[in-house]
């Protein structure tokens, strides 16, 4: 098995409230970067595809339970295959791997 990962990105732009109480609801736009073993070869076509229609049928509004990076990386992770994902917003990153 290879070393390489294959990865696809997309946007996910919504809101949440601030857990801490501080901010109120407000906007935040991460960079989704989901992750598969190069081989064998996929089609990046559909990976995108399918990361994309996975993050669109998220709410605008995000739940309690899905505000953070971490809990959007976890969500992604139910893509067959998937072996990572890597979150970025505004200067903070996260990373999960299988």
């Amino acid at each position: 098995m290879s070393e390489f990962l294959t990865g696809v990105s997309a946007d996910l732009v919504a809101s949440h409230e601030d857990p801490l109480g501080l901010e109120g609801e407000h906007e935040h736009t991460w960079r989704v970067t989901a992750w598969w073993p190069a081989e064998p070869l996929r089609d990046g076509r559909a990976l995108r595809a399918s990361l994309t229609l996975l993050l669109g049928t998220l709410p605008k509004v995000l739940p309690q339970d899905l505000w953070s990076a971490e809990a959007i990386a976890k969500h992604v992770m139910v893509l067959v295959g998937c072996v990572g994902c890597d979150i970025d917003r505004e200067g903070f990153h996260v990373r999960l791997r299988t």
